[in-house]
């Protein structure tokens, strides 16, 4: 046995023919591989199969009574709930286009009879691994959409506490003003204000009596700018007073 083959997952198999000895054929194959396989010999057989439980493929026949194989495939792309299962055709007609209309009508293969059954395996096992593939992509894209979703949900929540941060620090400032106005009343203000005044005279009546300091003293005078200071003092004093 084909190793590879061997080792394809099991996958649910639908086979269509009005031909018992077809079906009989194909399903041994199958079967043997270790698919699980189930059959239909009409195509209303085969829509009442599949809406009951949809098969991982469909090996569809061309032409059946009634209900032929170019009728089931459309009606099975019409229904949102069936759309997406894989279909090959198995028909004795080789014309391109029947082929042409396979694929219109939403095949995704197709293998002329007389068939080879190694051929019919191979291409089971490829558009069963397509399927499988676009499985496993769907999930990767949902997973990637609610990822996004979650990140832009953190980025808002971020964006948000990064606005409202100047507002609590202005409302901090504000607080801290207020507390200190609180704590530094107008009287303590006017109190300090008053010694500043009372200082200045201070230095002006010293300035008055000793009108030459020692050198020292003179030094300090010049590096502080005394005259400079104590007009500025005075003044802002005499402002503050006033207000």
């Amino acid at each position: 046995m084909n190793q590879r083959l061997a080792s394809i997952p099991k996958a649910d198999i639908l086979i269509v023919d009005d031909i018992p000895d077809n079906i009989r054929l194909l399903s041994n194959i199958l079967v043997e591989r270790g698919y699980s396989v189930r059959k239909a010999i009409s195509g209303q057989i085969a829509m009442t199969a599949v809406k009951s439980l949809p098969p991982d493929l469909i090996l569809l026949d061309v032409n059946m009574p009634k209900i032929d194989g170019y009728a089931v495939c459309r009606m099975l792309k019409e229904d949102a709930q069936t759309s997406s299962i894989p279909v090959i055709f198995l028909s004795a007609l080789d014309e391109v286009l029947d082929k042409i209309q396979a694929f219109q009508v939403g095949a995704v293969d197709y293998i002329t009879k007389p068939f080879h059954f190694e051929e019919v395996l191979i291409r089971v096992e490829t558009q069963l691994k397509i399927r499988n593939l676009q499985a496993q992509l769907q999930i990767r894209n949902s997973q990637l959409e609610e990822a996004l979703s979650n990140l832009q949900i953190a980025q808002d929540q971020l964006s948000q506490k990064e606005k409202a941060v100047p507002n609590q620090l202005a409302t901090s400032i504000t607080y801290a003003n207020t507390e200190l106005s609180n704590f530094v009343g107008r009287d303590e203000m006017n109190y300090a204000l008053q010694n500043i005044r009372d200082l200045l005279k201070l230095i002006k009546l010293y300035q008055q009596e000793y009108p030459n300091p020692t050198p020292s003293i003179q030094e300090a005078i010049g590096v502080i700018n005394l005259n400079l200071l104590i007009s500025n003092m005075s003044d802002e004093a005499t402002t503050e007073l006033n207000n």
